[in-house]
This record gives C-alpha cells, sequence and structure tokens, in this order.
C-alpha cells in the first residue's frame, strides 16, 4: 500500500481511538496482559480482553500432505506448488487458495493470501483440468495484479487501483463493489449488501457465532496452549477435554470454599450429587 494511503488509513484509526505502537512486536502474552518490545523498551499493556490478529497459519492439511507426499511448506505451514499449482510429482493433486504457497511470478514473490489471487488461481486450474482431459495445449498463469484494497471502518476505505488511489467513502464503495463483484450467486449478493446497509445506517452488527476450538483456526500444535505465544502452562484450549476437566475442577474448589448457607443457595442452582457427577464424567468422555 502506498504511504499515502498508509497515513490516511492510519489518522482514520486514530479517530475512533486507536493506539498505533510502531516499530514493536509482541513478546508475549500471559492472562491479562500483553508484553510488547518498542524501541523505548517493553511496554506491559494489561487488558482483559486480548485480539490476536496479526496474522494466521494454513490449514493443519498442509503438514498432512507433507507427511504423504513429502511435499515442501513454507514458514507460514502453505504448501509450495508448481508453476501449475500441483505438487511436485503428483500431478493429479492441486492447491489454490490461502494453502498455496505459489512464487512463479515474474519477481519470484508468493502470492498474496486474497481473494483475487485464488480466484484467478481457481479459474486457471479448472482451464488446464480440461485442457488436460481434452489433449489440448495447456495455458500457462499469469496473476493479474489489479491494486489492493484495506477497509478500515464502515465510512473510510484505502485502494491503490495500478496507480489510482482513493480514500475515504470513496475507498469504500470501490470495496464494496469489488467484494459484491466477486460473488456469483445473485441472492448472496444482495443479502451481503443488505447486512452492510444495515450495519452503516445502524451501527449494530448481525450476531456471530464462533465454533470449533481454536487449535482448528491457529494451528496449535502444542499439547498445551491456552495462548498462542506461551504455551506449556494450564489447560490448552486444543483438548475440549482437558478444558472442561479444569473448569470443572475450579469450580468444584470454589464451592468447597462456601459457606454452608452459600451452599445451600448454589445447590438450589446446580445438583452436585453423586449422580450429576457421573453425567460429567461421561459428557467429558
Amino acid at each position: 500500500m502506498p504511504e499515502e494511503l498508509s497515513k490516511q488509513a492510519l489518522q482514520a484509526l486514530q479517530k475512533v481511538g486507536v493506539d498505533f505502537l510502531q516499530q514493536s512486536r509482541v513478546e508475549s502474552m500471559r492472562p491479562g496482559e500483553v508484553v510488547v518490545s518498542t524501541p523505548d523498551g517493553e511496554q506491559c499493556i494489561r487488558a482483559a480482553t486480548v485480539i490476536w490478529t496479526a496474522g494466521v497459519r494454513a490449514s493443519h492439511l498442509g503438514h498432512a500432505l507433507e507427511a504423504t507426499t513429502g511435499c515442501s511448506l513454507d514458514r507460514g505451514g502453505r504448501v509450495v506448488v508448481e508453476s501449475d499449482f500441483s505438487i511436485a510429482s503428483y500431478p493429479e493433486i492441486r492447491i489454490a487458495g490461502d494453502l498455496c504457497s505459489y512464487s512463479h511470478t515474474k519477481d519470484g514473490q508468493p502470492l498474496p493470501g486474497m481473494a483475487a489471487p485464488a480466484k484467478q488461481a481457481g479459474s486457471f486450474i479448472g482451464k488446464d483440468i480440461a485442457a488436460v482431459v481434452a489433449g489440448r495445449p495447456r495455458p500457462k498463469f499469469q496473476y493479474l495484479d489489479l491494486g489492493s484494497m484495506a477497509i478500515v471502518d464502515g465510512s473510510s476505505a484505502v485502494a491503490d487501483l495500478r496507480g489510482l488511489k482513493f480514500s475515504g467513502l470513496i475507498g469504500v464503495l470501490l470495496w464494496a463493489g469489488v467484494h459484491l463483484g466477486l460473488i456469483h450467486d445473485m441472492q448472496q449478493r444482495v443479502s451481503l449488501a443488505t447486512n452492510w446497509i444495515f450495519s452503516l445506517s445502524t451501527r449494530q452488527r448481525e450476531s456471530m457465532l464462533l465454533t470449533g476450538m481454536p487449535s482448528q483456526h491457529m494451528a496449535l500444535n502444542a499439547a498445551d496452549a491456552h495462548f498462542p505465544m506461551r504455551s506449556g502452562e494450564g489447560p490448552s484450549n486444543a483438548s475440549p477435554d482437558a478444558a472442561l476437566q479444569a473448569a470443572m475442577e475450579y469450580y468444584s474448589k470454589e464451592i468447597s470454599g462456601l459457606s454452608n448457607t452459600q451452599k445451600s443457595n448454589t445447590q438450589e442452582l446446580i445438583d452436585t450429587n453423586e449422580d450429576s457427577a457421573a453425567d460429567s464424567a461421561a459428557a467429558i468422555k
């Protein structure tokens, strides 16, 4: 993103109360605090809620393919692919999108893990497979970089479309138009546009449900990893049984420390008899 647009995005974030730390990196995360190294030394940020959005890892499928095919992975766990998006020595396996590391570009840099490269890769793979089946000459993949966009908030975005720079509300409209254009199904397109209009006009979000354990989304391979950068302490989020057991043990200790009156009141809320304990143990299993 050009420096001019980066500054405009930063100003939009600061306007809504976001503090930006330059030349800093997260050193560790502990319950209730984050330790950040800055040019002026370490800084401890205390917070009850910590949201990690600095980056993602590829699916566990990459490691499964490495184990079975011997393919190479990059630092992020993405599979290094050939010029036709196949795995070396396995032309029948094609990989596109976030799981592939494609470096057969003019500058040798991997394609960014965004929707536009994935869409172009998927279209190419379909045409290439059809050419192989029909015995026609195979096409060559050429990525067309149309620029980059970033949404800042509901009323501000930045866009660099091959040298044409936009920001603010115009950037939001361009960003929305491009993303809606990439959706083929008209019903989904209308539904998404309606949700956006609702969010912009009411400043409210529709309800969101997050499912699955953190290990499915953050590639936490550690046996014990309740924070992505501090494995080795406490019950693991990657193990739902262990996390549930730890919660039950904690609650049991809290109950044992209550007075008789408090226990009597608590008894009305939860049954702690032997049958309940047996049911809980069965649920864990």
